[in-house]
C-alpha cells in the first residue's frame, strides 16, 4: 500500500551565517573545490555515501551548472536513520522506498541556480528544486531556515561554501519531499514480559484478536475500524522460526479496508492508542480485545447465541436463557469451537452418559489463555476432561462452523449453557 511519507524531524536551531571579511577579499582566492571535495572537507561522509548509492548522480552534480546544494550533516542523517528505525544507509533507503526515492530526496536538496546568503530575500521564498518540488527558504536577518514538503524546518549552520559550479549551505536536517512509499509489512513473534510470545508487525507494534471475529470474518467496522486498524502481511514476507508458529494457520481475508492477515482464523488488528513498540494498551478492552498470540489454548468469542432450533437467545440477569437478540461472551478453543457445561454435572464430575458423537468431552492441555481467564479455574478430571470452575467442559457435535452455539437449545435452553467469565463455580458436595 502506498502512503504519503509524513515524518516529523523538527529542529529549531539558528546560527549566524559566515561571510568574508574585507581583508580576506583582498587576498588571492584559491580555485574553488568541487562539490565532492567540499563535502569531504566538511566530513559529510553519509551524504557522499548517499549520492554514491544513486548511479550517475555524483557525475551529474559535478557537471551541472549553477547549483545550490543544501548539504545535511552526518548528525542530520543519523536523526533520519533513527526516525525511520534504520540502522544504516541501506536500511534507510529500503525504508523510504528504494534508490528511486533516494534520488528524489537528494534532488530535493539541490536548486538549479545559485543562492548565496546575500541573494536570499527577507521573509519566505518558495524555490523549485531538482526534484521538481518546492522548498521554502526562510530568512530573518542572519538566520536562515528551510521548510520541506512535509513541514519539517531545519537551519543553515554553515553558509556560502563556494564550489566550482555553485555554492553549498550546510544544514542540520534531511529535507523530505513528498514520496510515495510502498511499505512491506512483516509479521513477527516477539517476547513480551507480561504476555510471552506475541504477534507484532515489523516495527514491534502489538497485534490483537477481536472476540466478535470468532466466525473468521472482520466484524470491526465503522468507528471500531478507526480505533482498530487492520494488519496485513504477505505470506512470502514471513520469516518466523518459532515452535509456536504454524505457517499453515496463517491466512488472509478481504475486507472493505483491504486485505487482512489472520492466524488460525482470527483476523489481526492494531490498536490506535498503542504509541510505542511493546505497548499492549488494547488488551482486555471491553473484555473482547486480546493481545494476539500464536499459542493460545482457548479464546474468547462474543456474538449472538443461536440454538439448534434456529432461535436467538440472550442470558438475562438471572442467568436464564431467554429469546432475544444481542451478543453474549463465551469461551471457545483456539479454533473457534464453542465450549459448554452440563447442568446435571457435579463438581469436577461428568454425569453425561450419552454418546461422545453428540457431546464430546473437551480434552486438552490448557496453559495459555487470554487475560480475562484465570488458569487456576481450570483442571483435569476423569477421562482427561478439562473442567472450568469445577464444570466439566464439552463440545456439541452439531456445531459445524466456528462460533456455532447450537447446543444452547438442546434439549431445552439452559441445559447446556455456554461457558464464560460469569460461569458459576461448582463446589464439592459435603458427604452426609
Amino acid at each position: 500500500m502506498k502512503n504519503l511519507l509524513l515524518i516529523s524531524l523538527i529542529l529549531s536551531i539558528s546560527i549566524t551565517m559566515f561571510s568574508c571579511s574585507d581583508d580576506d577579499a583582498a587576498m588571492p582566492e584559491p580555485d574553488p573545490p568541487t562539490l565532492v571535495q567540499a563535502a569531504q572537507s566538511a566530513n559529510l561522509s553519509i551524504l557522499l555515501d548517499a549520492v554514491g548509492a544513486v548511479d550517475g548522480m555524483a557525475n551529474a552534480l559535478l557537471q551541472a551548472e549553477n547549483i545550490t546544494v543544501f548539504a545535511p550533516t552526518n548528525a542530520a542523517f543519523e536523526s533520519a536513520l533513527s526516525a525511520f528505525s534504520a540502522n544504516n544507509l541501506a536500511e534507510l533507503v529500503e525504508a523510504i522506498g528504494g534508490v528511486e526515492n533516494l534520488e528524489i530526496v537528494l534532488g530535493y536538496h539541490v536548486l538549479p541556480q545559485v543562492f548565496f546568503a546575500s541573494d536570499i530575500p527577507e521573509g519566505s521564498t518558495e524555490v523549485q528544486t531538482l526534484a521538481n518540488q518546492i522548498v521554502t527558504i526562510n530568512r530573518s536577518g542572519n538566520q536562515v531556515t528551510l521548510t520541506d514538503a512535509v513541514g519539517n524546518t531545519f537551519a543553515v549552520t554553515t553558509a556560502d561554501v563556494t564550489i566550482e559550479n555553485g555554492v553549498v549551505h550546510v544544514i542540520n536536517g534531511v529535507l523530505l519531499p513528498e514520496l510515495e512509499i510502498e511499505t512491506t509489512a512483516r509479521l513477527l513473534i516477539q517476547e513480551h514480559p507480561d504476555f510471552g510470545n506475541i504477534f507484532t508487525d515489523h516495527d514491534g507494534k502489538t497485534l490483537y484478536y477481536f472476540a466478535n471475529d470468532v466466525d473468521g470474518s472482520n466484524n470491526c467496522t465503522g468507528g471500531c475500524a478507526n480505533n482498530w486498524p487492520i494488519f496485513y502481511a504477505a505470506a512470502e514476507n514471513l520469516e518466523i522460526e518459532d515452535p509456536d508458529f504454524d505457517i499453515d494457520l496463517f491466512g488472509s481475508i478481504e475486507t472493505d479496508a483491504g486485505m487482512q492477515s489472520t492466524y488460525n482464523g482470527w483476523p489481526l488488528y492494531y490498536f490506535a492508542n498503542d504509541n510505542e513498540p511493546g505497548d499492549v494498551n488494547g488488551d482486555g478492552a471491553n473484555n473482547i480485545w486480546y493481545v494476539a498470540k500464536p499459542d493460545y489454548d482457548l479464546m474468547v468469542a462474543n456474538g449472538q447465541l443461536t440454538g439448534n432450533n434456529g432461535t436467538n437467545y440472550i442470558v438475562n440477569e438471572a442467568g436464564e436463557y431467554v429469546e432475544g437478540n444481542g451478543n453474549t461472551r463465551y469461551f471457545v478453543d483456539f479454533g473457534g469451537n464453542t465450549l459448554y457445561a452440563f447442568a446435571n454435572d457435579a463438581f469436577n464430575e461428568s454425569n453425561f452418559g450419552g454418546s461422545e458423537d453428540v457431546w464430546a468431552r473437551f480434552r486438552a492441555v490448557v496453559n495459555v489463555v487470554p487475560s480475562i481467564m484465570d488458569l487456576n479455574d481450570f483442571g483435569i478430571i476423569a477421562n482427561e476432561q478439562v473442567s472450568f470452575r469445577g464444570n466439566p467442559l464439552y463440545f456439541f457435535g452439531s456445531d459445524e462452523s466456528r462460533g456455532d452455539t447450537k447446543g444452547v437449545s438442546v434439549p431445552n435452553p439452559g441445559v447446556w449453557p455456554v461457558v464464560n467469565d460469569g460461569t458459576v463455580a461448582l463446589t464439592p458436595q459435603e458427604e452426609g
